[in-house]
């Protein structure tokens, strides 16, 4: 099953402009979705069936479906590398590699998490939103990723509540990779898409929507069910990834990959503006073309896969500041909020997203120089 291995791993391993373009694009579909709440209550609608970004929320699914087929990608390649793990050597169980895969995932997201978090901390209370030791102490979860627990109370108050994403993460990641790693084969081709199809379908038929993520079912969040739900899919992305690039196609045929990849991106764009009682009905049906298009787009398979047009480091750049956005995006929010009030809502908008994007790109050039001049150090 391993045959094309060498192949897809030289094609992972080099950063695909398409997929860094659409992670940026991705970001600011979710940006303008809590932007339109800022200022418009999510209710600016520009036709009647189009809105701005009423349903932007929707791009959070591609970085879980991402972040499914990376990890599907990094369990991959062990079990190439070392098929049969030793239970009993130290540093070559299951449990130690799932340790340094986490930590290897955590690591570059913990300077703007950390600084992100302190930031809009001391700037609540400031603005006098949170008061008190007591306020301080219940948000610490969210500092160690652990809200999506319950620790911090199902009524209880986070300091960043579009970090609901990374909590849930890395709760989900904790448990798929160890089972990825173990059975990889059992696991990705047969166990990733039906927990995808069952998880999903419950959260769906239950709740009537994907986004009612703080709901507590009983015994934890709708999130780390939707988190773990959307991984698997990921994960099966990942598969369909593998026979996609195991295939020779032809003109005709790459055409067909390039329409496919080019719906899945346009109906899951379009999906993010449509109206809130439209994207409530068809968010669990929206996954799947996105999950292709994702997986057509690492195979480079489709006609339009091939240009050299998407491998430029302007796209990566816009990939790569996409992390610090969403992670800092709260900040200059809580200024404009509580200091920028009284300015009309178009200006407001205007100044978030300078702010926002600006800021995103700054914290990005100051921790890529620190990180390098360390490196320099250390040689």
């Amino acid at each position: 099953p391993f045959a094309v291995f060498g192949k897809e791993r030289d094609v992972l391993n080099r950063r695909n402009g398409k997929i860094e373009l659409m992670r940026f694009a991705f970001c600011m579909c979710v940006l303008f979705f809590h932007l339109n709440g800022d200022f418009w209550s999510r209710g600016k609608m520009l036709t009647e069936h189009i809105s701005f970004f009423a349903s932007g929320y929707y791009g959070v699914e591609y970085f879980f479906l991402l972040s499914g087929f990376l990890t599907a990608q990094k369990a991959y390649e062990q079990t190439q590398h070392a098929p049969r793990l030793d239970e009993h050597t130290e540093g070559r169980d299951t449990g130690s590699e799932t340790l340094r895969f986490l930590w290897h995932k955590l690591k570059p997201i913990l300077p703007y998490h950390i600084a992100a978090c302190l930031i809009y901390l001391a700037l609540s209370l400031a603005y006098g939103q949170i008061n008190g030791l007591e306020a301080v102490i219940s948000s610490l979860p969210n500092l160690f990723l652990i809200h999506r627990t319950g620790l911090h109370g199902v009524y209880g108050k986070t300091i960043l509540s579009v970090e609901w994403y990374l909590g849930a993460l890395f709760l989900a990641l904790a448990v798929l990779y160890p089972l990825l790693r173990r059975f990889y084969c059992t696991f990705a081709r047969l166990v990733a898409p039906f927990t995808a199809l069952i998880l999903l379908g419950w959260l769906s038929y239950t709740t009537g929507t994907l986004r009612d993520v703080d709901i507590w079912c009983g015994f934890t969040f709708n999130s780390n069910l939707f988190a773990f739900g959307e991984l698997c899919l990921g994960v099966t992305c990942f598969e369909w990834y593998r026979a996609l690039r195991g295939r020779t196609f032809g003109a005709h045929q790459r055409l067909l990959l390039s329409a496919l990849e080019l719906f899945g991106w346009a109906v899951t764009l379009y999906y993010t503006v449509s109206a809130p009682e439209v994207s409530e009905l068809y968010g669990y049906y929206v996954l799947f073309p996105l999950g292709l298009s994702i997986a057509i787009a690492f195979s480079r398979q489709g006609l339009l896969g091939q240009l050299p047009f998407w491998d430029n480091r302007f796209f990566r750049f816009l990939g790569a500041i996409s992390l610090p956005i969403y992670l800092l995006q709260n900040i200059p929010r809580i200024i404009i909020a509580n200091s920028l009030s009284f300015l009309p809502r178009r200006i407001k908008f205007l100044i978030a997203c300078v702010l926002v994007i600006g800021g995103g790109a700054l914290a990005y050039w100051i921790v890529e120089t620190v990180r390098r001049r360390h490196a320099l150090r250390a040689r």
